[in-house]
């Protein structure tokens, strides 16, 4: 799984995890368009930490 930008005629930026299966790729989720760069950013956190949650990914803080 990874999260794809995929830039639309329209100008706006669509964030995707997709998921590559018998050789074909499939949008498993869509979290939604932006304009700016910070709302691009939200949404690849949100992206990242969806597929985090759906892999069973555990993080360890070692900074504490």
């Amino acid at each position: 799984m990874f999260v794809r930008n995929l830039k639309h005629k329209n100008g706006k930026i669509y964030i995707q995890v997709v998921g590559k299966s018998s050789g074909a790729y499939k949008v498993l989720k869509s979290f939604g368009t932006s304009d700016t760069p910070d709302g691009l950013e939200a949404l690849v956190v949100m992206a990242n930490q969806w597929i985090k949650e759906k892999n069973g990914l555990i993080e360890f803080d070692f900074d504490n």
